[in-house]
């Protein structure tokens, strides 16, 4: 499954497939919505157990590499009948989403087809011989795990959807007739769990619309070093200037034209650039989604779960200073690390203290990627991280994980 290196799933630990599914979008997003009916037709799901008081959670627990893992799950994005998506809250690290796309009728298909992306991104093993054993082996086999998962869901929505459509010909209405087959779904013979299928034609390279991306995953393609890409906080400028993801441009929804050809413009690449696009799950991503696509660019990625599930997650943040400079378009890795994340002065920032006033006004002058000349402090990179390294904040996160799960677990002892 080779796949170009600017496409997400070329990251460790992100993995993507494609599936046809001769039934409607709301056929399959309804038997997909119910988590906890997985284990029938998911060979590789053990248990699922929604929270009794907040539908958003679950608890799963399911075989990961042929390892049972455990993890409570928030769904963060829930658009019927188009898009699923989730990220772990503890326990196994991941994250993902399904879009749900609807196909035209054909002469093959009357009532038309869905094709299903299933999106996922996991924690892979780190090191020289963590990358090896995930290019070599353990992505070949979470792959199969997959595919052949979802030709069971396949086989399971195709054949409910012909029990629909029998009670439509015998003058039930589609509606009606989808509502009372999914109330006896439960009764339906599925194959032997475990006995292995043969998975169905799939397609790995396929960007669905919307394009979407999740916490697990956007931190795999970060840490595998990918430079071609651009980060766009389209929040108001000031809760960007309060922090925001590391390394992304402030582009508020009412600036954002302007801003993303400031941005973008400097670069070859110009509108083939792919753009990720954030906010904080208030529907501005979205619609900041929408108008840059109606502007041409041509590769952009909505990251669904929002600036608080990163934050919660204890990953990398910033704060809006001098010497990083609101517009940041990553043109490359190293010229980004060296110019970009540069040491604050007392100019930038008030907590360094007064001590650093003398030696700001000695330092050289950066043209950091078309921005204006910058001040920047001699100031270690070491001690510019542990300025910058909220400990409080990733120790407010795991409280308040542990919170959520003695908030679960109680309700559910077995």
């Amino acid at each position: 499954m080779a796949i170009g290196t600017s496409d997400t799933v070329a990251a460790h630990g992100n993995h993507r497939a494609s599936i046809e599914i001769a039934a409607p979008p709301e056929l399959a997003f309804a038997l997909w919505s119910r988590f906890d009916q997985f284990p029938r037709y998911f060979r590789h799901v053990v248990e699922v157990v929604p929270h009794p008081n907040r539908p958003e959670l679950q608890r799963w627990k399911g075989r990961v590499h042929g390892i049972e893992q455990e993890w409570e799950a928030e769904v963060t994005a829930f658009a019927p009948p188009r898009l699923i998506a989730w990220r772990s809250l503890s326990g196994f690290a991941n994250s993902g989403s399904l879009t749900f796309e609807r196909n035209q009728a054909d002469a093959f298909a009357p009532d038309g087809t869905t094709t299903l992306t299933v999106q996922i991104g996991y924690d892979p093993p780190r090191g020289v011989l963590g990358d090896l054993a995930e290019a070599v082996w353990i992505k070949q086999r979470f792959d199969e795990g997959l595919e052949e998962d979802l030709t069971r869901f396949k086989e399971l929505c195709e054949g409910l959807f012909a029990r629909i459509q029998a009670r439509v010909a015998d003058g039930a209405d589609q509606r009606s007739a989808m509502a009372e087959v999914l109330r006896t779904e439960a009764g339906v013979e599925l194959a032997a769990l475990d006995r292995r299928i043969e998975p169905a034609d799939y397609e790995m390279s396929h960007i669905p619309v919307p394009n979407v991306i999740t916490t697990q995953e956007l931190k795999n393609r970060l840490d595998w070093g990918e430079p071609a890409i651009t980060i766009l906080d389209v929040r108001p400028a000031a809760l960007y200037g309060e922090s925001h993801l590391r390394g992304a441009s402030s582009a508020p929804l009412d600036e954002l034209e302007e801003r993303v050809r400031e941005i973008t413009g400097r670069m070859e690449s110009g509108l083939d650039r792919q753009i990720i696009v954030y906010s904080d799950r208030d529907g501005l991503s979205g619609r900041a989604v929408a108008r840059l696509v109606e502007l041409g660019y041509l590769y952009v990625m909505d990251y669904v779960d929002g600036f608080s599930a990163w934050r919660s997650a204890g990953f990398p943040t910033e704060i809006q200073t001098v010497g990083q400079i609101a517009g940041k378009g990553l043109p490359e890795r190293s010229e980004y690390m060296e110019e970009v994340i540069a040491g604050p002065t007392a100019r930038d920032h008030a907590s360094l203290g007064a001590q650093q006033s003398e030696r700001a006004d000695q330092t050289p002058n950066v043209r950091a990627f078309g921005q204006p000349a910058a001040h920047l402090a001699d100031f270690s990179r070491e001690d510019t991280e542990r300025q910058f390294h909220d400990e409080a904040s990733q120790e407010n996160a795991e409280r308040t994980r542990d919170a959520r799960r003695d908030d679960f677990e109680p309700k559910h002892k077995s």
